[in-house]
Order: structure tokens, then C-alpha cells, then sequence
């Protein structure tokens, strides 16, 4: 019975993975009588020798210390084994990460960690779009630093345009202007040179030199010297007032000119555009001749072909038109005999299919 129970007990104990060895290393379980069995249910576990001064087995040695605390241990299992310090150094992590909502949004479902995204202020393009407005807040503020600094120079100009404009000054009289007064600082003797020709001009419009006729009709006594003067005076106002006319009338001319031409392209680009709103809605190949004819047309406007008559416009773009299309014609290939018997063994028919459209044809090209 001794030997019974003494290999249970090393079982029991070798089940929950403590040897006698190991056991009696403890010191702390009493020794069983030899006679008397065990009591599984006894929860003390030990006998009457133990003894009211015997002190309770401690929980914190490494194995169990008696045969029942074995049992417990071996019963209860893995699941409910105490958690190792690395388990649980983990746990307070996870506590953690939860009481942090942040943290956990990182986390990809796999299990895998992703890294947390940097603050919006930091984000990198966010930099990027912030560094690209400072670039154009710093060329716009150079731009307008320079238009500051060229509005002087804008207006006198601006000004000297509407001078010329109201004065009917051109830019060679402008330019004719600009060089006596340079040869007046300069070279005076130059000066009198290019002044003389317009001062003895300036000097019979206004009757100071009085022309040949009068001259001699005064000279004849047939007029006086003041009415001769005068009569030359008339006649210098009557010259300056007939170039000012033409010279408005050509500046009226030119701008009823421009006025014209702004319509009649117009009316053509009108024109064109609606022949070839019906060109396109009409010709399935339109997209195939269009670049060839945009050519045709650029080479006719260079050559001045087109009829200055915005109605006529549709008449040279169809011969336009016919001319590309007759070269492509002449590109498009001979159709192919097809055979509607290959395999032998009857009449054969041989059949051309002509292609309908300029796709086609390049198409059969292409696959033939």
C-alpha cells in the first residue's frame, strides 16, 4: 500500500511537472505515514503530527508543495496558468494603445504596425503647396514692384501718343523733330541746314517771302505791298488747311479700311466654318482629309487665291476639296479578287469588294 501510494503521489506530480527530487528541494511538505492513506479531500493535507504550530504551505515557491496543490494545478491546466512577464508588460502596452485612440487608427488588420502620418502642418505637400504660393507671392511682388517703377515711363508715353494723335504728327515728323533738336544742342551749324528748307517754307505760307506773281503785280502797281502780304498769307492757311484735310481723310480712309477688312474676314471665317460644319456632318473621311486640306487652304491664302467676295469662299473650298480627295483616290488600292470557294472542288467566283470608305481602303491596304 506504501508503494501504491508513493508512485500516485509521483504521478500526480510528474503531471503537473514537479519530481520528488523536486519536492523534497522544497522542504516544506511533511512526510505521510506509511499506514494511513492519503485523503485527497482533506484540505489540509496533512496529518495529526503536523501539529496546531505547523504553517501553511507558501503559494510562491516555484512547484507545487503538496499532493492536492498538484492536483489543483494539473486540473486547472494552461488557460489558467499566470501570465508570463513579457504577456504582460505587452497587456499594459495594449491598455495603453486603447486609452490612446490615435495610436490604434495606425494599425493595419493584418496585425502589422503602419507608421503614424506626421501633423497636417507638416505633412511634406503641404510644404510643397506652401512654398510654391510664397514662389508666386514673391513674383507677383516683383511684377508689381516693376510696374511701379515703369508707370512714369507708361504715361509720358501714353501722353506722347495722344499728342501725336490730336496734332496729326507721324513718326517721321516726330523723328525729323528729334533731330534738329539734337543738331540745335550740338551742331548749330547743322541746325541752320536742316532748319532752312521748312523756315523759308514757313516764311511764304505766312507772306513774309511773297511768291512770284505777287511780287510782280506789286512791283506792276497793280496791288500794294500789305494786300500782296496778305493775299500770301490767304494762300498758306488755304495749303495748311487742304494737307490737314488729307491728311484726315487718309486717316479715315485707313480706319474704314481696317473697319472692312475686320468684316470681310469675318464674313470668310464665317463662311468657312459653316462649309465645313456640312462637310464634316457629310463626309464619314472627314477626319482623314482635313489636315491634307488645311494645307491646301493655308497654300491658297499665301498665294492669294481666295476671291475677295466672302460668297464665293464655298466655291474654291469644294475645288479644294475635290483636289484632295483626287489625290487620295490615287492612293487607295486596287481591289483584291476573292476566291468563294478556297477549298476546291466547284465552280469558283471571283468577287471584288470595293471599299466604301478612305478608312477601308487603307485598312484593306494594311491587311492585303
Amino acid at each position: 500500500m506504501t508503494e501504491a501510494s508513493s508512485a500516485s503521489e509521483e504521478e500526480v506530480l510528474a503531471a503537473a511537472g514537479s519530481t520528488p527530487a523536486e519536492k523534497a528541494d522544497a522542504g516544506s511538505a511533511p512526510e505521510t505515514s506509511s499506514s494511513e492513506p492519503l485523503d485527497a479531500n482533506d484540505p489540509a493535507g496533512s496529518s495529526a503530527a503536523d501539529g496546531p504550530e505547523a504553517e501553511p504551505a507558501s503559494t510562491d515557491a516555484k512547484g507545487p508543495q503538496t499532493l492536492l496543490e498538484a492536483v489543483e494545478l494539473a486540473s486547472k491546466g494552461d488557460k489558467d496558468a499566470a501570465p508570463s512577464p513579457a504577456e504582460s508588460e505587452k497587456e499594459g502596452e495594449a491598455a495603453k494603445d486603447a486609452e490612446q485612440p490615435g495610436k490604434t487608427e495606425g494599425k493595419a488588420e493584418d496585425g502589422e504596425t503602419e507608421e503614424e502620418p506626421p501633423p497636417f502642418h507638416e505633412h511634406p505637400r503641404w510644404k510643397a503647396l506652401v512654398s510654391q504660393r510664397d514662389e508666386l507671392i514673391t513674383e507677383r511682388d516683383t511684377f508689381k514692384a516693376e510696374a511701379e517703377a515703369h508707370k512714369e515711363d507708361h504715361e509720358a508715353i501714353t501722353r506722347l501718343n495722344d499728342f501725336m494723335t490730336s496734332q496729326q504728327i507721324s513718326t517721321e515728323n516726330l523723328n525729323e523733330l528729334l533731330q534738329i533738336g539734337g543738331l540745335l544742342r550740338n551742331d548749330p551749324v547743322k541746325a541752320l541746314e536742316a532748319i532752312r528748307p521748312t523756315y523759308e517754307k514757313l516764311l511764304a505760307l505766312t507772306g513774309e517771302i511773297l511768291p512770284e506773281d505777287l511780287k510782280q503785280a506789286m512791283e506792276a502797281g497793280h496791288i500794294t505791298e500789305d494786300y500782296a502780304r496778305q493775299l500770301a498769307r490767304t494762300r498758306g492757311t488755304a495749303q495748311v488747311e487742304t494737307a490737314r484735310s488729307q491728311r484726315i481723310s487718309a486717316t479715315q480712309q485707313e480706319e474704314a479700311t481696317a473697319r472692312d477688312q475686320a468684316a470681310t474676314q469675318g464674313a470668310f471665317q464665317a463662311e468657312a466654318n459653316s462649309w465645313e460644319a456640312a462637310w464634316k456632318a457629310s463626309d464619314p473621311d472627314y477626319s482623314l482629309k482635313r489636315d491634307r486640306m488645311y494645307e491646301k487652304v493655308e497654300l491658297a491664302i499665301s498665294r492669294k487665291q481666295f476671291s475677295e467676295d466672302p460668297t464665293k469662299i464655298r466655291a474654291k473650298l469644294d475645288e479644294l476639296r475635290g483636289t484632295v480627295e483626287k489625290e487620295l483616290r490615287a492612293l487607295r488600292p486596287k481591289p483584291k479578287s476573292v476566291n468563294s470557294n478556297p477549298a476546291g472542288g466547284g465552280s469558283t467566283a471571283n468577287t471584288t469588294t470595293a471599299p466604301k470608305t478612305l478608312q477601308e481602303a487603307m485598312e484593306a491596304a494594311v491587311g492585303g
